[in-house]
């Protein structure tokens, strides 16, 4: 799959590959025929079954404005068994501000752009944007399902804003590409007359079978793992790492770190957790940075991708996630 940037403002068109491998893009040129939203939507290819919530209004109820609200993926049956945990499959751009754009220009009470979401009012003058801050949402910006079949799901996000110098367009697709694999397509387009950068991940909170969390989760990367300079709940390998111990109750354990060596080719991960079940992971870009974070039964390994995108430009990138069962005797 293949990331790039792409200027449509000029008279030559701009290209820039960052990725190894063909992305089969989504054109920004609305459907016909365009239905309206409705979730939660179900899809399903053969062992793989989705749940998928679109425009849902009850996750910025209980998270605040934080996790883009195009759609998200309740829930992952394959084989017949939950892998994921109630918090899903959630996507979230500028966790740590990057991509929450104009928050530093306004004033207290002013209105900031966060992606996936719409317009919000910052509310002090003197704290830094917190990303889980509950900000009043001043617009939310609309959301449509373009397209939807038993194995694909695509949703488009209007972030036209006449109040601000900012503006985007947003496309996710959701698509079953074979029995034991999702590909989640993103394409973001700025619409806007100011140039602007955004980092996104995807909040997969995996549960893989159920269980608790601890020594028998062990998270394999393609990349190196750059192990922390003070002391970590995870053992740290050059391509690994896993719990020293179980998790418990209430608690957690987290780690995160910049990947600035990291290519696109090493952008995989396979998680295990000590039962039948695994997931291997991928994108078709350079991971940015890395953060995990693990509850006592869930775990959630995240990659980021980042972009800078002048007016005219589109960024287009792709995840994958594949579920395996190795039954005994297979």
């Amino acid at each position: 799959m293949r990331f790039f940037i792409h200027n449509s403002s000029g008279p030559a068109a701009l290209s820039r590959i960052i990725g190894l491998v063909a992305l089969c893009g989504l054109a920004l040129a609305p459907l016909a025929g365009a239905e309206p939203v409705s979730g939660p939507v179900a899809l399903g290819r053969g062992d793989l079954h989705l749940q998928i919530e679109v425009d849902d209004a009850a996750k910025i109820q209980r998270f605040g404005p934080r996790f883009d609200r195009t759609g998200w993926v309740r829930s992952v049956r394959f084989r017949g068994t939950e892998m994921v945990g109630p918090g899903g499959f959630p996507d979230e751009f500028g966790i740590k501000g990057d991509g929450v754009l104009g928050y530093e220009e306004a004033t207290e009470g002013g209105g900031f752009i966060k992606l996936g979401v719409g317009r919000l009012a910052r509310v002090s003058g003197e704290k830094p944007y917190f990303f889980s801050d509950r900000y009043p949402i001043l617009q939310s910006y609309p959301v449509r399902v373009l397209s939807r079949s038993e194995e694909a799901l695509v949703l488009e996000q209007d972030g036209r804003d006449e109040a601000l110098p900012w503006s985007y367009r947003y496309r996710k697709s959701y698509e079953l590409a074979s029995a034991d694999t999702l590909v989640i397509r993103y394409e973001l387009e700025n619409t806007g007359e100011r140039a602007f950068s955004f980092n996104h991940y995807n909040h997969n909170w995996f549960q893989l079978a159920g269980g608790r969390v601890g020594p028998q989760h062990r998270l394999e990367t393609g990349f190196v793992v750059p192990p922390p300079e003070t002391p970590s709940p995870f053992v740290f390998e050059r391509h690994a790492l896993q719990p020293r111990a179980e998790v418990q109750g209430g608690g957690a354990f987290y780690y995160e770190s910049e990947l600035p060596e990291a290519k696109t080719e090493e952008n995989h991960l396979r998680l295990t957790a000590g039962t039948a079940y695994s997931v291997r992971m991928s994108g078709d870009f350079a991971p940015e940075r890395i953060a995990v974070y693990a509850q006592h039964s869930f775990f959630c390994p995240e990659v980021f991708f980042r972009a800078v995108l002048r007016p005219g430009e589109t960024a287009r990138w792709s995840l994958s996630y594949q579920f395996t069962h190795e039954a005994a005797g297979e």
